[in-house]
């Protein structure tokens, strides 16, 4: 269960970051465009940087490219 909690954590500190409002926009934006065929995770978190200006990338790889739980806070909001 472990790397499902990380995928919740992960995220939480999205919402956290940028907001219940915007992240919901761009979750619902990335659906629409991806229903019916394949999307991948870098496509989600290049729709977030372009919709946020800021860089998921770090809260990936600390919640969800590495098998460790992530120290300090990698997600921080710029």
């Amino acid at each position: 269960t472990a790397p499902y909690m990380k995928g919740a954590f992960f995220f939480r500190h999205l919402e956290f970051s940028l907001g219940v409002d915007l992240l919901d926009r761009i979750l619902r934006e990335f659906f629409l465009a991806y229903v019916g065929s394949a999307a991948s995770m870098d496509d989600l978190l290049q729709l977030i940087e372009q919709r946020s200006g800021y860089d998921p990338e770090a809260c990936a790889i600390a919640w969800l490219r590495s098998e460790a739980l992530p120290s300090g806070d990698s997600c921080a909001y710029q």
